[in-house]
């Protein structure tokens, strides 16, 4: 080869490797572009609102509340007028199921307050399993099969090793509750979108609105993941009015049904919004004499999977070994409520600071509850029992019904806690289950080292408490003020796969 034709080659693959750069760099730059809004709402007078199509400029349209109860239920277009099917009492020809992940029960009732969403009944507060994260929550929902565990990376009882992790996030597999979604984001998205949160979030607007206009199934399930890292990494603001976002993405596809596309908007857990750091988790088990490692061969192992930054987690260790290590995860830093099972079926034990113990027992149907404060009040159910007492709700026992305590409970500091720690107790809820479980207060969590130096948590999820737990369920047919989770979707809009 001659120097004259070297250096051509040498020159062309320069040119390549600088277009590859260029085009790089101007993907990353389109990639994750804002969504330009294709309708807009303003006040037009009482119960009354002019809308703008943006599409067709200088095209307007009216909408109208005609019962006062702020939800639009006429709309005058230029091809006609339209009616929601749930106001002509007709079920919808087609439905849009979309979770949109982590949103919290109070952010999404305040801007329904504020006048957004009003294509929507007000919003309704959905309790969260326990823990409140989405392997779990969001299985409950679909009524899927369980994960193998409480997180990406778990604890696989079996074979005594710490499985899964980033490659689990990145491909999908074994996780059940992805199979019955007609859309999910591509595993490289679900890393990329806790470090390029704003980006990552109007991407995934971009793919929903071509995915809307293009869908036509009877029901369309989605989950917008995006959803969770807005309020792990921004203020409550600024998450907020992303969300704006994405109202203009659903009221979209909503009014290109033009009264034929019921929508069912819900998220599987809240969010603490409180910054939040890592418990001082293994300076604890060390100080006590226990040894945090991935297998359980010694008698004071300890296994502790750490994956996301969340409100809570779990721990594996010899049987002989769970009331003390319980009783020692109880005086940690951060930790609210330690709960492992008690020897006597259908029982848990409850710890907390301070010495705070109680039992908590349930019948086999897991219909009615029996609480036993020994020491303070781990629950916070004390006079919530008294109230149901003197109501006359309590058998002679001290026993109570599931439906009542949910009532009571449904939206307290600690919401329908007994039901869900019953949950948790129970067989079923993941294929490796946990012998203890830690509630953390807000403000701190637990998870994988390598993800606390790259982030700053503004908030997580997962513990008990009330942001944590209570996401949001709103749809074009109204709902109960408070439903769990199980209980949202009617068997007809369930995914089938």
């Amino acid at each position: 080869m001659t120097l004259f034709r070297r250096s051509r080659l040498r020159r062309a693959g320069l040119w390549l490797l600088t277009a590859l750069a260029v085009g790089m760099l101007v993907s990353v730059l389109l990639w994750g572009r804002p969504q330009p809004p294709a309708f807009t709402l303003e006040p037009a007078g009482p119960s009354q609102w002019r809308i703008t199509h943006h599409g067709n400029p200088g095209e307007s349209w009216q909408a109208f509340d005609g019962d006062g109860d702020g939800v639009l239920d006429r709309f005058v277009t230029s091809d006609g007028e339209w009616t929601p099917p749930s106001r002509l009492h007709r079920p919808p020809q087609r439905w849009l199921v979309v979770c949109i992940d982590a949103v919290p029960f109070g952010v999404m009732e305040e801007l329904w307050q504020r006048g957004h969403f009003r294509e929507f009944h007000r919003p309704s507060a959905l309790v969260s399993t326990f823990p409140s994260d989405s392997e779990l929550a969001i299985a409950a929902a679909l009524h899927a099969p369980p994960g193998p565990g409480y997180e990406h990376q778990y604890f696989d009882r079996a074979a005594n090793r710490l499985r899964g992790g980033v490659f689990l996030t990145l491909s999908g597999r074994r996780i059940p509750y992805l199979q019955r979604f007609d859309y999910v984001a591509p595993g490289w998205h679900k890393s990329v979108q806790y470090v390029l949160v704003r980006r990552g979030w109007h991407a995934e607007m971009g793919r929903l609105r071509r995915l809307f206009r293009q869908a036509q199934k009877p029901v369309l399930h989605v989950h917008v993941s995006s959803g969770d890292p807005l309020f792990h990494m921004l203020p409550r603001v600024e998450a907020q009015q992303l969300l704006l976002e994405f109202e203009d993405v659903i009221r979209e596809a909503y009014y290109a049904g033009r009264g034929e596309l019921g929508i069912l908007l819900w998220s599987d857990h809240g969010n603490s919004m409180v910054r939040s750091r890592n418990v001082p988790l293994d300076a604890l088990l060390r100080a006590r004499g226990w040894h945090r490692t991935d297998a359980l061969r010694a008698p004071r192992d300890v296994v502790v999977p750490a994956y996301g930054l969340v409100g809570f987690f779990v721990a594996y260790c010899a049987p002989e070994a769970v009331a003390e290590l319980a009783a020692d995860l109880a005086s940690l830093e951060g930790a609210e409520l330690v709960i492992h099972r008690a020897p006597e079926p259908n029982t848990v034990v409850l710890l907390a600071a301070a010495g705070s113990r109680a039992r908590l027992r349930w019948n086999d149907a897991g219909t009615r509850y029996r609480y036993e404060p020994e020491h303070g009040d781990p629950l916070e159910l004390v006079p919530v029992f008294a109230e149901l007492a003197a109501a006359g709700r309590l058998d002679a026992e001290g026993w109570v019904a599931d439906a009542d305590l949910f009532a009571a409970t449904a939206r307290a500091r600690l919401p329908d806690a007994v039901a869900r720690i019953r949950a948790w107790a129970s067989a079923g809820q993941v294929e490796n289950p946990a012998d203890i479980v830690v509630s953390l207060k807000p403000g701190y969590y637990q998870g994988k080292g390598l993800f606390d130096r790259i982030v700053t948590m503004e908030g997580t999820h997962g513990a008990l408490e009330r942001d944590s737990s209570l996401g949001f369920a709103m749809g074009t047919d109204p709902l109960p003020e408070t439903l769990r989770l199980r209980d949202l979707l009617p068997a007809e809009l369930r995914p089938r796969n």
